[in-house]
């Protein structure tokens, strides 16, 4: 079969390189790849030559000065869409990172048909991590700016925030939930799914980013408010606060502090401890708590309860807020609530896997119609 509809994903990263916006990027990609009639490019940031199917820019700033890559970026997101319009292709998917892609796609694309997937939400990142306030002039040009020039489909991280760009930037355009956070291949072992045996400490556990929009605060107490005879804590992390959040919780026997975790280590953790600022409520989801869920595990999310990843859990775990009390929490945590909340992360899991199977069907439905009207 000839190919007819000509594609072009865009994200900041995409494998070889490691990224969880690259890595469902490229399971998009995969499944668009089955069916012959889609000839597909990739744009991306990296030091090496085009392919058929992926093109590069080169980036501008790798270093770790907030300003400085905040300004990169602004200039990598235009190099990306222009890099995107020599494809020609017929519909783009843009994606937000970098920041700012989301604004020269909006200024870029004007007369093209592109599919915006929401990550994370910009410009209300910017303010969230305190760089801009709302107020701002260059702020409000850039909200002018997305409302200006709607994308054709939104793909969103859960209802709430695609209800959030909906009522904020773009009341006439239709989107999808798209939950991310399940992975090929990230589930336990049938021998490692043995819920019913809790005889041992309830091990809690962060693993992950600890970055502007998480909650370190809430961590470093969650942590230091265990009981050594009766729970274990596991923390491997990353990001701006993971440094302080280390240093704090060093020099406690019933801490256990991981560089890395393997596929099973991660399995062994019983609670898996997300948070999310309350400012970051729908910027972000944080796709740890799904990852959670498929290994059969429940979540204690800190955040607001109308935040998509509460929403998601749909009961496979506890919500306390920012100003909550643990030892409350733990007083009240029983064995068999415990054995309950696995089993229903278990059947939480399968029906998000469900969920995220049928919204690829609808990302390609969605694209053959976006072809077949221009």
């Amino acid at each position: 079969m000839s190919k007819s509809i000509k594609l072009c994903v865009v994200n900041r990263n995409y494998p070889p390189d490691r990224g969880a916006t690259g890595y469902y990027a490229s399971r998009l990609v995969d499944y668009l790849k089955v069916d012959d009639s889609f000839e597909i490019s990739v744009v991306t940031v990296g030091n090496r030559r085009d392919t058929n199917d992926v093109k590069y820019i080169k980036g501008s700033y790798e270093g770790k000065v907030k300003w400085r890559r905040l300004f990169s970026t602004y200039f990598e997101g235009r190099k990306l869409v222009k890099k995107a319009l020599s494809t020609k292709a017929d519909v783009y998917i843009m994606m937000t990172d970098p920041p700012f892609l989301n604004y020269w796609s909006s200024k870029l694309l004007k007369n093209k048909k592109w599919m915006l997937w929401s990550m994370d939400l910009y410009p209300e990142a910017f303010a969230a991590n305190g760089l801009i306030d709302q107020s701002h002039v260059l702020f409000k040009h850039y909200e002018s700016s997305l409302k200006a020039a709607p994308p054709s489909y939104i793909v969103s991280l859960g209802a709430a925030q695609l209800k959030h760009l909906q009522a904020k930037y773009y009341p006439t355009t239709e989107g999808l939930s798209l939950p991310i956070g399940i992975r090929e291949g990230n589930t336990l072992p049938k021998e490692k799914h043995a819920v019913e045996s809790v005889e041992k400490k309830v091990v809690f556990g962060y693993a992950g980013t600890i970055g502007e929009a998480h909650d370190a605060e809430a961590i470093v107490r969650i942590a230091k408010s265990l009981n050594p005879q009766n729970h274990s804590f596991v923390l491997c992390c990353k990001g701006s606060k993971s440094e302080d959040v280390t240093a704090q919780l060093i020099d406690f026997k019933h801490v256990i502090i991981k560089e890395e975790l393997t596929e099973e280590e991660l399995g062994e953790i019983d609670i898996h401890i997300v948070s999310l600022m309350d400012r970051w409520t729908h910027i972000c989801v944080p796709s740890k708590a799904l990852s959670a869920l498929q290994k059969e595990r429940p979540v204690l999310f800190i955040g607001k309860d109308e935040s998509d990843t509460w929403q998601l859990i749909n009961g496979a775990g506890w919500r306390l807020s920012q100003e909550y009390d643990i030892l409350d929490f733990l007083r009240e945590l029983t064995k068999d609530e415990l054995l309950a909340k696995k089993r229903k992360a278990k059947k939480v899991s399968s029906e998000l896997l469900d969920q995220y199977n049928k919204g690829l069907l609808q990302i390609k439905t969605r694209i053959e119609q976006l072809k077949s009207n221009s």
